[in-house]
């Protein structure tokens, strides 16, 4: 799946957005928001691939800390990735500013966000 559309500002704003509704709302109506509200399927339809793949991981991540089974409607997008990493800005800027390898510091990102080639780290660090 091809990122020319991508604008790391702009996906960088959707992610903290996604992370305050958690931290607002709490984790299971997060789940129950997102699932009843197709979001996933809407911004798949509308091109915006990254950020449906980014809602599926958090909604596997989210799954997963909660011991509730995935959910099945899903899966034809689970075989998905983005073309090249995805990495948080944070961790782009610290890698520059270190002159360390992204993918060292990249080494404890979420599995569920790096099945789709999206570097995750700890989605709950919101202010």
């Amino acid at each position: 799946m091809e990122t020319a559309k991508y604008n790391c500002r702009e996906f960088e704003l959707f992610k903290g957005n996604v992370c305050h509704m958690i931290k607002e709302y709490g984790q299971l109506q997060f789940l129950e928001n997102m699932l009843s509200s197709n979001q996933v399927e809407k911004f798949w339809d509308n091109d915006k691939k990254l950020y449906a793949l980014y809602l599926l991981a958090m909604i596997d991540y989210l799954s997963a800390l909660n011991d509730i089974p995935l959910y099945t409607k899903y899966n034809y997008l689970r075989n998905h990735k983005v073309h090249e990493k995805i990495y948080p800005l944070s961790l782009i800027l610290t890698a520059k500013m270190d002159g360390v390898d992204i993918d060292e510091l990249a080494k404890d990102a979420i599995p569920e966000f790096l099945r789709f080639n999206i570097v995750e780290g700890n989605v709950f660090d919101v202010v």
